[in-house]
């Protein structure tokens, strides 16, 4: 697997797309304050709430896809980065309050697992639980994810992009996550293993120790 210009491209898309409605509501909430001097109505909630959720998200996505952003394979930090995009939707998270060994996994593991959280997530169109779990066995750190709520499903588009069976020019910014978490994968001589339920979507992956 590969990374090229459009890859690139289809995330800034994807980026710009998930941020252009909170920043907007935050622009709108502002123009709304000048506009009626109140600092402390509507208009000044709206915007603490927006600017809230924009930090949030960028806080998210710097961790999922940029180069730096988490401490190592560090659970509760990466429960915390994924707990604070979860808390601008209709998905409830179940984290684990901690994983003995799981920090003696490579690095690479947390970008895997912030991605996969973000691919269960959009299983979810009408809200549910995501519950995750990690466990140290003798080859590495399991991690599991289990999108459970009505109708919950892994688009088949998606699960072609997790599993390596599109192709650059077929990638759409719907797509271009599950395509990033086979690339992460791929990265750790990994695949991503899925299953689809009634109501309930599961990904698992393997993340090998540190060398």
């Amino acid at each position: 697997m590969k990374c090229d210009l459009r890859v690139a491209q289809l995330l800034c898309s994807r980026l710009c797309h998930d941020l252009v409605g909170a920043a907007g509501a935050v622009n709108a909430g502002l123009e709304l304050i000048a506009e009626t001097h109140d600092v402390s109505g509507d208009a000044f909630k709206m915007t603490e709430k927006s600017s809230g959720e924009v930090t949030r998200r960028l806080m998210f996505f710097r961790a999922a896809f940029g180069l730096g952003g988490t401490e190592g394979f560090d659970i509760p930090s990466i429960g915390r980065v994924v707990g604070g995009l979860m808390s601008d939707s209709n998905v409830t998270l179940f984290w684990p309050d901690s994983a003995p060994g799981a920090s003696e996994a490579r690095a690479e593991g947390a970008k895997l697992l912030l991605n996969l959280c973000l691919v269960g997530a959009e299983c979810l169109p009408r809200g549910g639980s995501l519950h995750v779990n990690i466990a140290a066995v003798e080859s590495g750190v399991g991690v599991a994810i289990a999108a459970e709520g009505k109708d919950a499903l892994l688009r088949e588009e998606v699960s072609k992009a997790i599993s390596g069976g599109l192709e650059i020019p077929q990638l759409t910014a719907r797509t271009v996550n599950g395509y990033l978490v086979a690339l992460i994968a791929d990265s750790l001589n990994q695949r991503i293993e899925y299953q689809q339920e009634a109501d309930i979507v599961k990904l698992a992956a393997l993340v090998p120790y540190r060398l």
